[in-house]
């Protein structure tokens, strides 16, 4: 007569699968990290790595208290307390892992053609993979700030280079009107004011582009109404060229705002820095070129 299993031997038997189950699925995330690394992907290999040591720590948590097996009867000890400090651990190790991620995501596209819309996937992974492990969404926020940084930073720089064109334009002006005089009126005297005049003109259009100390952390990054109203604050430049600044500086400032509301790039900042990004002058160029 055929015995069956009793009813505890294949709910033991069940679980001591899933526990060989979930070592195969932590071996083969390591697998994973390893081989990302070998192909330079550190973002995935962050993952991988992440989840492989998430897999260990279930299968360090307690099975349970104990089991017969025929006449073999095993003890597991309760490690429940030391499974909570491990996840405290991996939870930290992540926030910082994730932080580099980030910071990788960023400079992805200085470095190689990585557009946009697969860094807002890799992006959505990672905070995916925290959200998992219960990191708390101000870390998670906190880890995101320079990816937020960087998007900021390219969008405000196609005001920036709106801005240089104009003032570059006058310079040049100022600088032509300033030879004409000198040329006409060679020697300068010391009290000539219009030629000191014209000089004052030469130095009032200088413009350098906007530089940051530090891209990845510079806190005025987050508020791009308050920075780029300083900007345009110092212009000495007509109204009707303040105009055309002042649209360029609506248009980075809501869709700056956007994507820090949003937590990553949004699409229409996508689309506007692919139409704009790599030269900055253009956006005005293409203002000049429509205006009546």
């Amino acid at each position: 007569m055929i015995r069956w299993p009793s009813k505890e031997l294949r709910s033991t038997l069940s679980r001591v699968s899933s526990v060989l189950a979930l070592g195969a699925a932590a071996l083969l995330m390591f697998a994973l990290a390893a081989w990302s690394l070998y192909l330079d992907r550190s973002a995935s290999a962050g993952i991988a790595g992440a989840i492989a040591l998430a897999l260990l720590l279930l299968l360090k948590l307690p099975v349970l208290e104990s089991f017969e097996v025929l006449t073999l009867k095993v003890k597991l000890r309760n490690q429940v307390a030391e499974g909570a400090d491990l996840l405290l651990h991996i939870r930290a190790s992540s926030s910082v892992a994730s932080k580099l991620m980030y910071i990788q995501l960023a400079f992805m596209n200085r470095v190689g053609d990585v557009s946009w819309s697969r860094k807002r996937v890799l992006a959505q992974e990672i905070e995916a993979m925290l959200s998992g492990l219960e990191v708390s969404q101000s870390d998670i926020s906190d880890s995101k700030r320079p990816l937020l940084n960087i998007i900021t930073f390219d969008l405000v720089r196609v005001l920036d280079g709106a801005i240089e064109t104009i003032m570059r334009r006058y310079a040049q002006q100022a600088q032509s009107a300033l030879s004409q005089y000198s040329s006409a009126n060679s020697p300068i005297h010391a009290g000539d004011t219009t030629h000191a005049a014209l000089m004052a003109d030469t130095r009032k259009y200088a413009y350098a582009y906007q530089r940051f100390d530090d891209v990845l952390g510079d806190p005025d990054l987050a508020v791009p109404g308050d920075l780029t109203a300083r900007w345009l604050s110092q212009l000495p430049l007509p109204a009707d060229e303040m105009a055309k600044i002042g649209r360029i500086r609506d248009e980075v400032v809501s869709l700056s705002e956007g994507c820090w509301a949003a937590g990553t790039i949004t699409p229409a900042a996508e689309e506007y820095l692919s139409k704009y990004g790599s030269r900055t002058d253009t956006r005005i160029n293409e203002l000049e070129a429509v205006a009546p």
